[in-house]
């Protein structure tokens, strides 16, 4: 008995970067070692949260649970990872799943992702994917937001490194005297440039239509119908019509 307590006080008294490998771990309200499963539970508050800074990561929560052979973090209470490379981005929300190994991460109870450099946010009820690839899933109430606008939608999915974003399901996008409702559609963000599909219907100012589909240049303010284009009850002909 007194071997074993022993091994607990000088695993606990070492820095925690020794049981969860490349990770400093600071927690403010104490540890607990499950010295048969390998798991770590390291306790803080919401004015004094946990941190777990890695080589290009950092991992912020009231509590933190670290599964060592899995290498598997639980994060709950007002979660924030920060990673820094290749790009900045945040992933925030109440609980976090976050495999270190892989980067594939879950957020079951929603939050949002902020991705710095392209000054943009995604809100979502739940999350999944990978933040090492920068792919991800959203389910629930999926909002987009930057310098262009608003883009909602029931789901999302997307590439952040490459900057494309699939909207489906109740899609609206608000803009700058513009609102486009769709089924589908396809954000570019390095082009800036936005593809709705499925007979969108665009409404700006008083003036209502829908096309086969539509391509709104959010950096030259300008929408652009393909196809036959219907303006209320007048329809104009025309495979492709500029809108100004």
């Amino acid at each position: 008995m007194k071997k074993s307590w022993m091994i607990l006080v000088l695993l606990a008294s070492i820095p925690a970067l020794a049981a969860v490998d490349a990770w400093q771990i600071k927690a403010p309200r104490g540890t607990d070692i499950d010295l048969e499963t390998e798991t770590i539970q390291y306790y803080g508050d919401a004015q004094n949260p946990v941190e777990a800074v890695g080589k290009d990561s950092r991992l912020m929560g009231e509590t933190l649970e670290y599964q060592r052979k899995s290498g598997r973090f639980i994060a709950k209470g007002q979660v924030v990872l920060t990673r820094s490379q290749p790009k900045l981005r945040e992933y925030s929300g109440a609980l976090l799943f976050y495999d270190e190994p892989t980067g594939e991460f879950q957020m079951p109870m929603g939050g949002k992702i902020r991705l710095a450099q392209e000054q943009m946010t995604l809100e979502a009820s739940r999350f999944s994917g990978n933040a090492r690839s920068e792919l991800f899933q959203a389910e629930g109430s999926c909002k987009l937001v930057d310098q262009n606008g608003v883009l909602t939608s029931d789901r999302m999915e997307g590439d952040a490194g490459k900057g494309q974003f699939f909207a489906e399901e109740n899609v609206i996008f608000t803009g700058k005297n513009v609102t486009i409702r769709s089924k589908r559609a396809i954000y570019h963000q390095k082009e800036r440039q936005t593809r709705f599909l499925d007979k969108p219907v665009v409404t700006r100012d008083k003036e209502v239509f829908t096309a086969t589909e539509i391509i709104y240049d959010l950096k030259a303010n300008k929408v652009k119908a393909i196809g036959p284009v219907e303006y209320r009850s007048q329809t104009v002909s025309g495979e492709e019509k500029n809108v100004h």
